[in-house]
């Protein structure tokens, strides 16, 4: 398997960044309640991890009272430029940078808050980025993990994984390797933040429903999907045919959850709480 270095500064970060605008859109319901978790009542240091195009961190930053400083950090160097580009001014209260979170280390102490939207789940290294982001933080300082729940509880991208299923073999993901549902057991996150320093652990389980591609129809969504979901990458290394035959599948059964010219689904997201 690649490195995350490779993977996210390659392929995955290159298919990230393609179809940014869309996935942000899509994802945005997730910001919500994570803003909600992180509690921003004082002007504080904050840090995102895998801050990607820089919307989340935008977002956050909006919420947060006066004086607070919004710092996001990306292995992807094409995410980071991505999101440079998106301000309208530049400013010393959010910045964006390039950084491989298991092996740069900011200065001891640096943040209030640290949080990450579906950023954590891809370490290559996760106990060293982990114990990493606790030295990161003051004593005292609080952390919001968004990961993805189980497939199964997500039909979001479960539909797009069953169709892909019918054309090409979709090898048996290890567990515990870099992917979205890598922090689904409960129990297994909870045990590397535990190892990493994190005291005062919780998790609070969010369900709501999202836009495929922040707001497309069933033929839309399913070139959407194919073209940006990783799952689908099975069905380029097949060739065209197996492409076209996964959008015409796909739109079938995007058609089933198209509402008002959207595709609809429901998304299922645990949001793990702590403190250093």
């Amino acid at each position: 398997m690649k490195t995350e270095k490779a993977d996210w500064e390659g392929k995955r970060g290159d298919k990230w960044n393609d179809s940014l605008s869309q996935m942000e859109a899509m994802l945005r319901p997730i910001n919500k309640p994570l803003i909600e978790l992180l509690n921003l009542k004082h002007s504080c240091s904050v840090a995102d991890i895998g801050c990607g195009g820089g919307q989340t961190a935008l977002e956050v930053y909006s919420h947060a009272p006066e004086g607070t400083k919004v710092y996001g950090f990306d292995i992807s160097s094409k995410l980071i430029e991505s999101a440079n580009s998106n301000l309208a001014h530049k400013s010393e209260h959010l910045v964006y940078t390039v950084c491989d979170v298991a092996k740069s280390m900011p200065k001891p102490n640096a943040f209030d808050k640290l949080y990450s939207r579906f950023g954590v789940m891809f370490f290559a290294q996760p106990e060293q980025a982990f114990l990493n982001l606790s030295e990161w933080l003051v004593p005292g300082g609080e952390v919001v993990f968004a990961v993805w729940d189980s497939p199964q509880r997500n039909p979001w991208i479960r539909i797009v994984k069953e169709v892909v299923g019918q054309l090409v073999n979709i090898p048996t993901m290890d567990p515990d390797l870099p992917g979205p549902f890598r922090y689904s057991n409960k129990e297994v996150f909870f045990k590397i933040l535990s190892k990493s320093g994190f005291r005062k652990l919780q998790v609070k389980d969010w369900t709501e429903s999202i836009q495929i591609g922040g707001g497309l129809n069933a033929k839309n969504a399913s070139e959407f999907a194919i073209a940006s979901f990783g799952i689908a990458e099975h069905l380029f290394e097949s060739g065209n045919e197996a492409v076209n035959e996964g959008k015409l599948r796909l739109e079938k059964e995007f058609q089933k959850y198209e509402k008002a010219g959207k595709v609809t689904l429901k998304a299922s997201v645990l949001f793990f709480t702590g403190i250093v």
